[in-house]
């Protein structure tokens, strides 16, 4: 594995050099677990190399390294519709995620939101785990004994209320584009997703979404139907108890 991210590095060199002030170029060259994200995430070098430079792309495109000057007015009104937020820490250490968008209705976020400012709250929030949550989370898991730090989230996705409509038209869209950001721009950033109040029409939701994610992806998101599924599982990852929504959000 050395061998790899050293390889890795030296076909990025030029790369490098030319992007110097990039966050991702200089957590590249120092960050071994960093450099790892994008060699598991693709089946060679070749490939890897690829998504890491079209990663540092669109971080620059998008503006990322200067998303804590993003303000979004009505802010409030899309959090009511778009419910998300990060909520404590597993006891493995990693940041737990809640994502209540089986209640989302994409007509009313549009509503009250630009189709962009609901894509750079979700890359805000993406860059908030990554910036402030995975030092956090590393610090936690050294400090239980794991001998390990973590660079990974869990997931909670409550996917009561979605239906059909929530795969078509905007809707779709969104979820498409969410998700090839997710894979393609932050790798290998979850450790496990857990889907949560599922109804018998979810599998057939399910098998529209797969081909979205890679195989990788899908190995690691568990579909669960009712409390009987959820309690074990929520046993095995909390640390004092299930994550709930808590009554404020954290502000992205």
């Amino acid at each position: 594995m050395v061998e790899k991210i050293a390889n890795f590095r030296q076909l990025l060199s030029e790369f490098f050099d030319e992007h110097p002030d990039a966050w991702y170029v200089i957590e590249a060259k120092q960050n071994d677990v960093f450099c790892m994200k994008f060699i598991k995430a693709r089946d060679n070098l070749a490939d890897s190399v690829i998504m890491f430079k079209h990663a540092v792309k669109f971080r620059e495109d998008f503006g990322c390294d200067k998303c804590n000057d993003w303000r979004f007015p009505n802010f409030d009104a899309i959090k009511s519709i778009y419910r998300h937020y990060y909520h404590g820490f597993d006891k493995y250490g990693r940041p737990v995620y809640i994502d209540e968008s089986g209640r989302m209705n994409i007509r009313d976020l549009m509503q009250v939101a630009e189709y962009n400012q609901v894509l750079k709250i979700h890359v805000a929030s993406c860059e908030f785990f990554q910036g402030v949550l995975v030092p956090r989370s590393g610090d936690r898991s050294e400090q239980a004994g794991l001998g390990f730090r973590q660079y990974q989230s869990t997931n909670i996705i409550d996917a009561n209320g979605v239906g059909i409509g929530s795969l078509i038209g905007e809707a779709r869209k969104f979820l498409g584009e969410i998700s090839k950001i997710d894979q393609d721009t932050y790798p290998e950033s979850m450790g496990v997703t857990f889907v949560i109040n599922t109804s018998w029409l979810f599998s057939a939701i399910w098998s529209m979404i797969k081909p979205w994610l890679n195989e990788r992806t899908q190995r690691k998101i568990i579909v669960l139907r009712g409390r009987r599924a959820w309690e074990p599982n929520s046993k095995s990852h909390r640390r004092k108890r299930t994550p709930r929504p808590p009554r404020w959000y954290v502000r992205i």
